[in-house]
């Protein structure tokens, strides 16, 4: 059984690297990179196999408009060649709660999400392979889960794109086993309404959501 106590791990997570100066002719092997998860998210932790993990190990589904970014520069801290790493957090403000914790309409919640590296070449983006990337003006329903007072990513990939009011998950890599293509919002509230409680998740909903996953698969004897 994977060991999900941090959420700070090493596990590597293949993103595809997006960046002014980088040879779009170049090589798989130039393109792509090995990184650490983003710290405060549960990327390539918290399970996204099937639309009931965005309510077993997610703490509220949200319809968002992204207001805001900002970046932060750690000197020092990306792997040999890639320069120092870039953190970015985006300002969420959330248009209604589709499921779960009540954030409050008109609230605006910030998360840190997939960022970057100051490269020689210019700044160099990192990029969930089959999903969509938080851009600034644009319109998600996402997944998100609580540690602590902070609100976190549930997955890099438990985020969809909105366009005119419907789900648009068009190239989106979990477009098969999440079946919201073209559904209105009050649509997929209702399908996540319809998903039912699993009693042996709920004995630990009081737990932040790895710890959750955690204690379940314990009881599983995954």
């Amino acid at each position: 059984m994977i060991n999900l106590r941090h959420l700070a791990i090493s596990c590597a997570l293949t993103i595809a690297l997006a960046a002014c100066g980088i040879d779009p002719s170049a090589s798989d092997s130039d393109r792509y990179v090995a990184v650490r998860t983003v710290a405060t998210q549960g990327m390539d932790v918290l399970p996204q196999r099937r639309p009931r993990d965005m309510i077993d190990f997610g703490d509220a589904v949200v319809d968002v408009r992204v207001a805001s970014e900002r970046f932060e520069e750690v000197e020092g801290s990306a792997g040999a060649g890639l320069g120092n790493t870039v953190q970015r957090f985006v300002a969420l403000e959330v248009d209604s709660v589709l499921w779960g914790d009540d954030l409050g309409q008109d609230s605006t919640v910030e998360i840190q999400t997939l960022g970057g590296y100051m490269t020689e070449a210019g700044y160099v983006s990192e990029v969930a392979s089959g999903a969509p990337t938080l851009e600034v003006g644009h319109h998600y329903i996402i997944s998100l889960f609580k540690l602590g007072d902070e609100w976190s990513q549930q997955t890099g990939q438990t985020v969809f794109s909105v366009v005119n009011g419907s789900v648009d998950m068009s190239d989106h890599a979990l477009r098969i086993s999440f079946p919201f293509d073209g559904l209105s919002i009050a649509d997929l509230s209702n399908q996540l309404a319809l998903i039912p409680a699993d009693p042996l998740v709920e004995q630990y909903r009081n737990l932040d959501a790895v710890q959750r996953l955690e204690r379940v698969q314990e009881n599983r004897g995954n």
